[in-house]
């Protein structure tokens, strides 16, 4: 009696146990697919898994979720000759031309071409928000899976929000120096290079300065992308994906 007893005590816990588990699903609805986490909530809750879904490789903008993304995002994937598919996934400082006042109204009389005292006041809420951006994603509190999914992501939003924090500084005083500083320790300063700094210290045109500050930015990135090619840590997103057993799916739409 006392066996069976127990027995059942057993057998009422687990099926109340399960009564409680519910499959929950995650969905995004982006340009060209719907992606999908599908998982049990009595083994990660929702919160929890919201914070880490932006951390995926396969979510590179934040439609379809009520849930506005933290972070600005960005991501890539590129087919081998053989079939191998290569994923990349940024995190990126706000750059210092966009509005992010809500509504856009609120930025005038700023004009993203021109970088006279509202646009720079406007740069500077932007550089906040990508320091801002870098806390949280240091405090984020995250499963230990995916610690080198954090720390890929966080080495390239530091970069990011340094590129813009000097672009901001040369559009405030006019000094390129800080900015071949930091082109020449990424590149290698050849003749492009040293023509690119020295129109930076000449031009006197406020729209011209802020079009070579943005070659700038982009040269600079080519030269960090060759010097840390990409290598988004898959395996430990997929390891994740396993600890917790979350199931993802990927529907690509239709483009007519």
């Amino acid at each position: 009696m006392r066996v069976i007893a127990v027995g059942a005590v057993t057998l009422v816990l687990c099926c109340s146990f399960a009564s409680f588990a519910k499959e929950q699903r995650l969905t995004y609805d982006q340009d060209v697919s719907v992606y999908e986490l599908i998982f049990d909530d009595s083994r990660i809750s929702v919160a929890q898994l919201r914070e880490a879904a932006w951390l995926s490789p396969y979510i590179s903008a934040a439609y379809g979720t009520a849930f506005p993304a933290p972070f600005e995002l960005a991501g890539s994937e590129t087919k081998r000759p053989d079939g191998t598919l290569d994923l990349d996934k940024v995190f990126l400082a706000p750059w210092l031309e966009l509005c992010t006042a809500v509504p856009p109204a609120k930025c005038a009389p700023y004009d993203s071409l021109i970088p006279n005292t509202a646009f720079l006041r406007n740069a500077a809420k932007n550089l906040k928000r990508g320091d801002n951006q870098i806390e949280r994603l240091r405090r984020e509190s995250l499963p230990a899976a995916l610690e080198p999914v954090r720390a890929y992501l966080l080495q390239d939003l530091k970069r990011s929000i340094e590129r813009q924090r000097y672009r901001y500084g040369y559009l405030k005083s006019g000094d390129p120096t800080p900015m071949g500083q930091l082109l020449c320790r990424e590149c290698t300063c050849g003749a492009p290079e040293e023509s690119m700094l020295a129109h930076l210290k000449t031009v006197s045109d406020p729209r011209a300065k802020l079009e070579l500050s943005t070659k700038w930015d982009q040269r600079l990135l080519e030269c960090e992308r060759k010097g840390h090619p990409p290598a988004y840590p898959l395996a430990a997103w997929e390891r994740f994906l396993k600890d917790f057993g979350i199931t993802e799916r990927r529907r690509f739409k239709r483009i007519d």
